[in-house]
């Protein structure tokens, strides 16, 4: 008998951890809203920005990259963006 399962790879255990990681180090800032669907646009989640215990209706986009490197560490690309104040990776 065939296996009619998919396979549970080891990039898709990767990819989930990755994700679940993202949702609890932003879920004090901001209420993470994760995209799901069959059409793929490169967006993992849409997060609305958390003033104090308010939500600002202050959207933005994010795509999670995942990986199993323990010695990478993220590179400084830009000290400050002019527009929303947060440095870039």
């Amino acid at each position: 008998m065939e296996n009619i399962y998919k396979k549970y790879t080891i990039q898709a255990k990767t990819c989930v951890k990755g994700e679940a990681f993202f949702e609890s180090l932003l879920s004090d800032y901001c209420i993470p809203h994760k995209v799901t669907g069959t059409k793929d646009i490169g967006i993992d989640y849409f997060c609305e920005w958390v003033y104090e215990n308010k939500p600002s209706g202050v959207l933005f986009a994010v795509q999670v990259k995942t990986f199993s490197e323990k010695s990478a560490k993220p590179k400084l690309v830009d000290s400050m963006d002019r527009n929303n104040h947060l440095c870039k990776y």
